[in-house]
């Protein structure tokens, strides 16, 4: 019952002002993927606008058809990273096409130069975007299909700066040009994976959070039908056998017929419970439901509210509260004594609790000597309320009649 009560505390907060927030959580796999693909387009961005001049300065001594395609077929595929990491658009396709991209272009580089036997001057001018392929790679590709492709590039970038179309460069400098960018590729790659483990992690958690949530509400619900079929035998059967035993005024009479038909509209009327514990219930037609039941059972009593207006709280809160009330009322009627005994009930919402107080002007009783057994108190207004997250005050003396206050949700320490 702890755990049910704190999840009707937590639906009523939620749900007091009316407003629909979802759940959130700091991290997630989603949050991960939209916040790396963000950065992936901003240093695409940048560091790729940078290589634009290398681009235009070594195109004269190219094969200019080659030249053509391949820079249109880079920048392009460069291009699209940016806009698909800004917009969340499938950005891990485009950050794919353009590492395969940079490699088919490493790899067919020999038909680049115009003259493959003429040495170039430097490194072929797409190596600077080495470090964008393989920080593309490492979000486009599961962990060890990065390594593949970083290894794929390091071999191929080796060789080529070797021939004469990547600059005759020995192959000490083509083995430290290549791990450079291989480095800084790692880095990115291990970055990359640790916030991926840790954001599924938190997803593998919240998955495991609501599936026990999920089991806690059906165990609730088959809890709260339980209590529902026993407040309908106390409430509705039971009292009204009660009722009429101790029926000796034409008052109780009427409100023995009374009860009885109401008994029998609850028990054909009783249903399953509510699907979920956030179903919500303006407490503006509270008052309402109590005027209409007294007037249907013929039990005298005024009401008052203050403060419900624009507020709800969940069902099952106030099923427990309306019955636990109507039970004082019945208690009243029947213990409060002869004579015109004044009844009132007041709800009130404030500083987000709610609290509805009973009271009658009849003989009263002696609380410290109320017997611990008694239905109509124990169970159907203490144990009802508290079965909610509320609590449930009697406070009575003889001669100054009886005062039922009850809060939801209750207090520390109640």
């Amino acid at each position: 019952m702890r755990v049910r009560a704190s999840r009707l505390l937590l639906a009523g907060v939620r749900g007091s002002s009316n407003s629909d927030r979802s759940a959130r959580y700091l991290i997630s796999s989603a949050l991960v993927e939209k916040v790396v693909g963000r950065c992936l387009a901003a240093y695409c961005l940048i560091f790729g606008g940078l290589a634009i001049p290398d681009a235009f300065v070594g195109q004269p001594l190219m094969n200019q058809v080659w030249a053509w395609i391949a820079g249109v077929a880079l920048f392009g595929s460069l291009a699209a990273t940016v806009v698909t990491g800004v917009l969340e658009w499938h950005p891990r396709i485009a950050a794919a096409s353009f590492s395969v991209v940079y490699l088919a272009i490493l790899v067919t580089w020999q038909l680049a130069a115009s003259d493959p036997s003429v040495v170039a001057s430097g490194a072929p001018w797409p190596s600077p975007l080495s470090t964008i392929a393989f920080a593309a790679a490492s979000f486009a590709f599961r962990q060890a299909g990065a390594l593949v492709y970083m290894g794929s590039v390091y071999v191929v970038y080796i060789i080529v700066r070797q021939t004469p179309a990547g600059g005759g460069a020995p192959l000490l400098q083509s083995l430290a040009e290549a791990g450079y960018g291989v480095i800084i590729g790692l880095v990115v790659l291990l970055l990359i994976t640790m916030f991926r483990r840790a954001a599924a992690s938190v997803d593998s958690a919240h998955g495991t959070a609501t599936g026990r949530y999920a089991k806690t509400v059906r165990d609730h619900r088959t809890e709260m039908e339980r209590i529902q079929v026993d407040s309908i035998l106390h409430d509705s059967v039971l009292t009204t056998f009660l009722t009429a035993a101790r029926s000796h005024t034409p008052e109780e009479r009427d409100l023995a017929v009374a009860m009885a038909k109401h008994a029998l509209a609850e028990v054909a009327s009783a249903g399953p419970m509510p699907e979920t514990l956030d179903d919500l219930v303006p407490l503006n037609g509270l008052r309402r439901r109590f005027t209409e039941t007294c007037a249907e059972l013929g039990i005298r009593a005024t009401f008052t509210a203050e403060g419900l207006q624009n507020y709800s709280v969940p069902g099952s809160v106030v099923e427990a509260l309306f019955s636990a009330v109507m039970q004082a009322l019945t208690n009243s009627i029947q213990h409060a004594g002869p004579g015109d005994v004044k009844r009132h009930v007041h709800i009130r919402w404030a500083h987000a609790v709610l609290t509805v107080t009973t009271t009658d002007d009849g003989v009263g009783f002696d609380v410290d000597h109320m017997t611990p057994n008694r239905l109509g108190v124990r169970v159907s207004i203490i144990e009802r309320v508290h079965n909610v997250g509320g609590h449930a005050e009697i406070a009575s003396q003889p001669g100054h009649g009886t005062t039922v206050t009850m809060t939801w949700p209750r207090a520390e320490g109640d």
